[in-house]
């Protein structure tokens, strides 16, 4: 049997709405854990919320879990990615007719797709086992995807200890999301904020060695996706962002490297161009 595998192709994961992306991993493969690089304010909430959104728009059930914001402020984002309406016009509502004409529309297509989208908030104490609860819950309907918000603050206290008692306890953190995700069967992303020196390096892409608090989380993970921003940071308000992407890690596929339009205001993030190198 697992011969005969071996001599067919093999099934592809589910696609995150980015090409390249899925063309050089097959798309988001069961058992794996996948992680978003990027400095502060870069977007990996963004970047993790639009390949959620990707998913669902595309009929996939997501899981989604918020260690940094509220329910209320998840689906804000999330309704302000798929009406394509500022988020901050949602959170002042003030819409003109346009607005509240794909708001409304939005708003239908969640209650149609509601039983696909699950999104809880875990402010605190927010452990791989209480993943594992969250997919449990469901049983024995299944997740396409999880994502959490994001790996290196699911426990505050921890950054405050040793080095060395910090390397090993977000690379523990890291190797127990990936358990999970291969148990459950079930792709898993997460975000990793990285350190001074990568903030420091330019034109350059963030390397694994520039993922902060531990350089053990790298060593769990099956991809690492690095996001940064090319467009200065006063330009960004409201405006069109030009961000690159690339595999500092991939370990089942090859590297590849794509372009990014961002669009923060409206919690949106579209592949620019395509080019596996």
């Amino acid at each position: 049997m697992r011969q005969q595998e071996y001599l067919t192709e093999s099934k592809p994961g589910v696609p995150t709405g980015f090409p390249t992306l899925d063309k050089v991993t097959n798309g988001a493969m069961p058992g794996c854990l996948y992680l978003i690089a990027a400095g502060t304010g870069e977007g990996k909430s963004v970047m993790l919320l639009n390949i959620a959104h990707n998913m669902w728009t595309a009929g996939k059930k997501v899981l989604f879990i918020s260690v940094e914001n509220y329910y209320d402020d998840v689906m804000r984002r999330f309704t302000s990615r798929d009406a394509e309406v500022f988020e901050s016009d949602l959170k002042r509502g003030v819409l003109n007719p346009d607005q509240r004409r794909r708001l409304a529309e939005s708003i239908a297509r969640q209650k149609a797709g509601s039983k696909r989208l699950r999104v809880e908030s875990r402010t605190s104490n927010c452990t791989p086992a209480y993943v594992e609860q969250k997919i449990n819950d469901m049983f024995p309907e299944k997740f396409d995807a999880v994502f959490v918000d994001y790996l290196q603050i699911m426990d505050l206290q921890v950054k405050n200890s040793r080095q060395d008692a910090r390397d090993q306890y977000f690379g523990d953190l890291a190797k127990e999301l990936r358990r999970v995700a291969k148990e459950k069967h079930v792709p898993i992303f997460t975000a990793v904020q990285v350190n001074r020196e990568g903030l420091k390096t330019k034109d350059e892409s963030y390397s694994v060695a520039h993922i902060a608090l531990s350089q053990q989380i790298a060593n769990h993970s099956d991809l690492v996706l690095s996001i940064r921003a090319l467009t200065p940071t006063k330009e960004r308000v409201r405006g069109t962002v030009q961000m690159e992407a690339s595999c500092a890690k991939n370990r089942n596929g090859a590297p590849g490297r794509f372009g990014i339009s961002a669009n923060f205001s409206v919690m949106q993030m579209v592949e620019q161009t395509m080019g596996v190198v």
